[in-house]
């Protein structure tokens, strides 16, 4: 009920005094699904938000909005609802994260406030639990009078690992853990909120990945960073309630700068290298109250050190009415640290000259920032037409202002694409052309998409590839990102859904990082293009995107996607989508591991459309693979899984 409260707000605040139920009595269907865009960008929970604007609608108005919502695809219905597959994936980690020493390693950090006491005796009950039991922990009574808040807080400080600490006045948020930091003494300052939860293997599992990065157990110098172990660690997270029990896991991706401009994702649960914490001057700007992890992290960013991603669930947000989880206008100032931190971090990396920040198109009132490119010194393009049967160069891209010439090839001569692209010379001086990879019958929407290309290989210079949004001729999405091993060598999980929905945790509407693009639009490094076109003499125009994307894992290149370069394609003028055989045994012989890892695809996720997005058991994605390498007739290697069985790939 608190889900559907929280969600109810966010809807009535869209739709206007008048609720959900009046903007329906007006006709104003477009409201509402704003509204249910809004719900769904805030929560990532679809099933939730559809039945509560359907149960708070008129009969006339639910039929009618059935009928907006007909085509829509939504997510499977997972086998093993997520609480089970948590335990069980709790008890199969349990061996490959042992209980070790961990003396001096780690203090936790926690501010309290007028916190429900049974919270905090709950966050005390998930500490006590640590099977890495060597820690200190700072407390501090941030000023809280309430009697049930001061009782737990007794209850707490009696365990000989907690330093109290109290102050009779409220320092706020970034005071408070300023304080705690402060007062800290480990080597990783772990920053836990008052309400919220840990599994019991949390440090063991932060202490593996320390010392697999070069840190020692004993505090003392082993590499990594400079001198003693990564600098900043990452973990995935769910939520909770009320109660304990978690729901809703965002299983996150590895280290990806471009996701991270859209979006906080790394916070919950984070250990931070205490001294280089102090040395890049965290918890200092108020301004950044509300979004502290992030500076935080951008800190850290802009300081050259590159995160740790521990893909394991460890932590729990509670949701409730106070919470941002549970309602992302609690804190009224949330948008405008939120423009603050992302304002200051432009003018530290990218600059203002050429970028400026406004809000997103893609939302509808969150706090989403977009960093634009602005409509100054261009860079123009090159285009290649990929064509099956007619040659002709549409209009659209002929006559572009921003393309400064088009070579032609046929889908079945690729190899001849580097002389055409050749002949039509040098048209960036100083600069390496980028080349507009066309597919017969595709056309792009709006006027945006040239400024956004530009934009993402200017802003993030280890890009090679760029692309949006694929829409089929029913205006559902074709392609927005392809994973390795989806449903063949590549795939888009994503296939199916309608131009609304944001997708999982809102990464339809945000640029990341994805392994691979579909070819039928993209901008590409004109070397990087000849290099890959080059992989295979016999490459068919639909595997392009998929040798891209392993040339550009191997050279540790970045493929870049952007919801706002966005195209139609007609899909009776594509070429086919099958992969012969031999095709991919070249490719597989070439790249033998591609498919068994997407680092921007969680590792626990299914591999096949029924599985999208779900966390399903490690010997399911195993059999995906094993089904994929067979399909082709391809060597199934064995191998060492990651907990260290003999297993087959």
């Amino acid at each position: 009920m608190e889900l559907l409260s929280a969600l109810a707000a966010d809807a009535i605040l869209v739709c206007g005094a008048g609720g959900i139920d009046g903007a329906m009595r007006r006709n104003s269907i477009t409201r509402a699904r704003k509204a249910l865009g809004m719900a769904l960008s805030s929560r990532h929970y679809f099933g939730y938000a559809m039945r509560l604007l359907l149960g708070c609608c008129t009969s006339s108005g639910r039929a009618r909005f059935r009928r907006q919502l007909q085509g829509l695809n939504l997510p499977a219905r997972r086998s093993v609802e997520y609480p089970q597959w948590l335990a069980a994936n709790i008890a199969a980690r349990g061996e490959e994260y042992r209980a070790g020493a961990a003396p001096g390693m780690f203090s936790f950090l926690t501010t309290v406030y007028e916190t429900k006491g049974r919270y905090v005796l709950d966050l005390f009950e998930s500490v006590k639990r640590q099977t890495v039991g060597e820690f200190e922990w700072i407390l501090l009574d941030n000023g809280s009078t309430k009697a049930d808040t001061l009782a737990a807080i007794e209850k707490v400080r009696q365990d000989p690992r907690v330093v109290y600490v109290r102050v009779e006045e409220n320092l706020g948020i970034l005071g408070g853990i300023s304080l705690c930091l402060q007062r800290a003494t480990g080597r990783y300052v772990v920053p836990l909120d008052s309400d919220d939860l840990m599994t019991p293997d949390a440090l063991a599992i932060l202490r593996h990945y320390i010392l697999a990065g070069g840190g020692s157990a004993d505090g003392g110098q082993g590499g990594g960073v400079a001198d003693g172990g990564p600098a900043l660690l990452f973990t995935d997270e769910d939520k909770c309630r009320e109660t304990p029990a978690p729901f809703e896991a965002y299983h996150k991706p590895e280290w990806d700068p471009v996701l991270f401009w859209n979006s906080c994702y790394i916070a919950h649960l984070c250990a931070v290298r205490r001294d280089l914490a102090i040395q890049v001057g965290v918890y200092t700007d108020d301004n950044a109250r509300g979004c502290h992890d992030w500076d935080t992290f951008f800190r850290f960013y802009v300081a050259g050190h590159e995160p740790v991603h521990v893909p394991e669930v460890t932590y729990s947000w509670r949701q409730h009415p106070q919470s941002c989880a549970g309602n992302i206008f609690s804190k009224s100032y949330i948008h405008e640290s939120h423009q603050h931190v992302l304002t200051r971090n432009l003018e530290l990396t990218a600059g203002t000259r050429l970028f400026e920040l406004t809000q997103s198109p893609l939302f509808v009132e969150t706090p989403d920032w977009w960093v634009k490119r602005k409509r100054i010194e261009p860079q123009r393009l090159v285009a290649l037409y990929v064509h099956r049967g007619d040659a002709s160069v549409p209009a659209w891209l002929r006559d572009h202002e921003l393309v400064a010439a088009v070579a032609v090839v046929h889908a079945d001569q690729l190899s001849q694409a580097e002389r055409a692209l050749a002949e039509l010379g040098d048209h960036q001086p100083g600069r390496e052309n980028l080349v507009l990879v066309v597919g017969e019958g595709t056309e792009p929407a709006g006027d945006e998409w040239p400024w956004e290309v530009m934009a993402m290989f200017e802003r993030f210079a280890d890009t090679s590839v760029v692309g949006g949004r694929l829409l089929d001729e029913q205006g559902n999405l074709w392609s927005a990102g392809e994973v390795a091993g989806f449903g063949g060598i590549v795939g888009t999980p994503d296939r199916g859904r309608q131009p609304l929905d944001p997708g999982y945790f809102a990464w339809l509407r945000k640029q990341r990082t994805v392994t691979a693009l579909h070819p039928a639009f993209c901008a590409v490094r004109a070397g990087f293009l000849t290099d890959g076109i080059a992989l295979d003499s016999e490459m068919s125009f639909p595997m392009l995107g998929a040798w891209l994307g392993a040339l550009a894992r191997e050279r540790k290149q970045r493929v870049a996607f952007s919801p706002v370069i966005e195209a139609s394609i007609v899909m009776a003028m594509l070429p086919s989508e099958a992969v012969t055989g031999a095709e991919a045994r070249r490719f597989f012989a070439r790249f033998p591991g591609f498919v068994d890892r997407d680092d921007y695809y969680p590792k626990h996720f299914g591999l096949e459309p029924s599985s999208a997005f779900a966390a399903v058991a490690e010997e399911e994605r195993r059999d995906a693979l094993h089904r994929l390498r067979s399909a082709y007739m391809i060597d199934v290697p064995t191998k060492s899984s990651a907990r260290g069985q003999q297993v087959v790939a």
